[in-house]
């Protein structure tokens, strides 16, 4: 039996799920997802991967119709559909990192040595590189959220940690992401400007699902980003937004 205790989020907004208690153990798993607490079931049985429930991943709802409160997060923004939580022992194994026999795409050496992790994941009381907290940890089991097949994992969440935004199909080491292919004059002017995750949470305070495809577009000289997102019915919405400015130019269905 499945209880939801529901929260709301800020006056005016839609309601959060708060926790999720199994009516049989009591005990929940608590952890955050873009912002918004979210509690899934912890069970007992030994089954190693455990998929999110249903109602945490893309469902809305009006705060005022007195329906059964399902999560809206912060700012419209969606997850990442079908990610799963599997737990192991962390290894270096070829170069990579490894879960229970499977690669973790967490994207190249380079990129976790020169990206701060969002916590201390070791636990030696210092946020450091990506790189020095996964090799500190080897040998440690760890609880990762990501997109699961039979061969790899794409990384999205490691113990907790955000590792890439769950809000985004496109990684954050991509050119897409980075912007790395616009001329350095434009890259000059956009110091001042929106970075690409600046710039996706805009995109998706006015159309909310998740994110495709980012990319920079050179128009006279002047940078803009343009957005893909997917909404949970699934269409796909084009939102062009001034990268030094963030003002909205227009959203098309594409």
């Amino acid at each position: 039996m499945l209880s939801i205790t529901a929260a709301a989020i800020g006056a005016g907004t839609a309601l959060a799920i708060e926790s999720l208690a199994d009516g049989e153990n009591g005990r929940v798993d608590k952890r955050y997802v873009t912002g918004v607490q979210v509690s899934g079931v912890r069970d007992d049985t030994t089954s190693k991967e455990r998929e999110l429930p249903e109602d945490a991943r893309t469902r809305t709802i009006d705060p005022n119709s007195g329906a059964v409160p399902v999560p809206q997060l912060i700012s419209g923004l969606g997850v990442v559909p079908g990610l799963v939580e599997v737990e192991g022992i962390l290894e270096r194994d070829r170069d990579e990192f490894r879960l229970d026999g499977r690669e973790l795409d967490m994207g190249p050496d380079r990129w976790l040595m020169r990206t701060e992790a969002s916590g201390d994941f070791d636990g030696d009381g210092e946020v450091s590189d990506w790189w020095t907290e996964l090799m500190s940890a080897v040998g440690r089991t760890v609880t990762v959220l990501g997109d699961v097949d039979d061969d790899d994992i794409d990384v999205f969440e490691i113990n907790g940690f955000l590792f890439r935004p769950v809000y985004s199909e496109i990684a954050p080491w991509s050119d897409e992401w980075n912007g790395n292919d616009i001329p350095d004059e434009v890259r000059e002017a956009l110091k001042e400007g929106l970075s690409a995750e600046e710039a996706s949470r805009l995109a998706l305070e006015q159309v909310a699902g998740v994110i495709t495809d980012i990319q920079i577009d050179i128009n006279d000289g002047h940078p803009y980003w343009e957005i893909d997102v997917r909404t949970p019915s699934g269409e796909v919405y084009d939102v062009e937004l001034d990268a030094l400015t963030g003002r909205i130019v227009e959203i098309d269905p594409s």
